[in-house]
């Protein structure tokens, strides 16, 4: 196979929202550069003994004008993966057994040279939530738990209103605040029950304001937005209603960005997403960051041409 194809792994392509997907975004600039833009699901991999990584999808074309997509199906297919300059690993968590499986094939992928983004090496050994835990000075008090213990009692009496999220979803979901610790005592049960390991975090009220999207590109920050919440909310993601907004960072948040950033690219992280509150690292996103949309509404930067163009520069070392 000769043709250059860049293979998107992502949800079905028909759930993809096309005024906010940055998937779709990126796979226009790769129609931009010369690329069959092939996609296909997690699930619609197969590999064998013998390492043919097996995909069923579609090839497409994307436009995007606007500030929105719009998507073409041509061809339905089957592609080794072994054939493909790029693969991108773009589909949502929840970061369960069904993703970690998939990492662990693609895996066996990197030995044929073929650029996978993000490393899925990279993505298992970097529980989203759970990484920060990598930067101690940078995080707000915390700790992850799966059992209502004297340690949680104790944390939550001397924090006072925390918040409480399960570690492997995504997109603010199921994310509560604790008052204190007699009132919130059956919310945390029930986050236990529901979704075992949780974290449980210092609430830090500058949230009301909006956090803080830092997209990294190459290990290198590469554009800022603000999340603001909508009215009477404390979740500040896009998806779950928060605003847009321009911004830029303190000197510190720079440091955090710079110290964060060259550590995951010597994991193999290209394409990561910080949040961050009142100077403190909230969350790195490796799974399948997004905000590429809105960024270009509020600056007119283009940051799926930036990495289509890293992208191709690696394909050509």
């Amino acid at each position: 196979m000769t043709d250059k194809i860049i293979a998107i792994q992502a949800d079905p392509i028909s759930q993809l929202k096309p005024k906010s997907d940055s998937s779709l975004f990126i796979a226009s600039e790769f129609c931009k550069a010369g690329y069959k833009v092939f996609f296909y699901t997690p699930s619609d991999l197969t590999v064998t003994h013998d390492d043919v990584f097996a995909a069923k999808g579609n090839f497409v074309t994307v436009d995007f004008d606007n500030y929105k997509s719009e998507y073409f199906l041509l061809s339905q297919d089957v592609v080794d993966l072994k054939y493909v300059h790029i693969v991108m690993i773009r589909q949502d968590p929840p970061f369960n057994i069904n993703y970690v499986t998939n990492c662990y094939m693609l895996q066996r992928l990197k030995k044929y040279g073929t650029i996978i983004v993000n490393d899925p090496t990279g993505i298992l050994a970097h529980s989203e939530k759970m990484s920060v835990y990598q930067f101690p000075d940078f995080i707000p008090p915390s700790l992850i738990t799966a059992n209502f213990n004297e340690l949680v009692t104790a944390f939550i009496k001397k924090q006072g209103e925390v918040i409480i999220k399960p570690l492997y979803w995504f997109g603010g979901q199921f994310i509560e605040k604790i008052i204190d610790i007699h009132s919130g005592r059956k919310q945390i049960e029930n986050a236990l029950n529901n979704y075992g390991h949780v974290i449980i975090q210092k609430f830090l009220p500058d949230v009301y304001g909006g956090d803080k999207r830092v997209v990294l590109i190459d290990g290198k920050v590469a554009a800022v937005m603000k999340r603001i919440p909508a009215q009477g909310s404390f979740i500040a993601n896009l998806v779950a209603g928060g605003k847009a907004a321009r911004t830029e960072l303190t000197l510190r948040e720079k440091y955090i960005a710079g110290v964060v950033g060259e550590y995951l690219k010597k994991h193999g992280i290209l394409f990561a997403g910080l949040d961050m509150i009142s100077e403190y690292l909230i969350e790195i996103n490796v799974t399948s960051p997004t905000g590429l949309v809105a960024i270009n509404k509020l600056y007119g930067i283009n940051l799926a041409k930036k990495i289509v163009s890293m992208l191709i520069k690696r394909t050509k070392k």
